[in-house]
């Protein structure tokens, strides 16, 4: 029986970001769930298994920042913050929030 692909997340309000990352991830055989906000993500989050989640930081309604503390404290699914927000002190953020990777846009 064939396994099947895993679930990733992408939240990030930029519309034509978001399209290339979910092509990108879906032609390499991925299922791919997409939110434009941090509120859109924590509705997919409570009612969709995920395996993977690539959050934006600066999000309207609830930011990634927030997005991977409520994750953390359900659930222990690789979080990737992809923002265009480089300094050191975010970066220190994100890594203490509990996500696994950190790339600067």
């Amino acid at each position: 029986m064939p396994s099947k692909p895993s679930r990733i997340l992408i939240a990030e309000d930029e519309a034509a970001l978001r399209n290339l990352i979910a092509s990108l991830l879906t032609a390499e055989g991925f299922q791919v769930l997409e939110a434009q906000d941090g509120q859109e993500a924590l509705d997919i989050l409570q009612r969709e298994p995920v395996d993977l989640a690539i959050l934006d930081v600066m999000m309207p309604h609830c930011d990634g920042f927030e997005v991977t503390r409520w994750i953390r404290e359900r659930s222990n699914i690789p979080i990737i913050i992809l923002t265009a927000l480089g300094n050191t002190d975010n970066i220190v953020h994100g890594f203490a929030l509990g996500a696994d990777d950190y790339i600067t846009k």
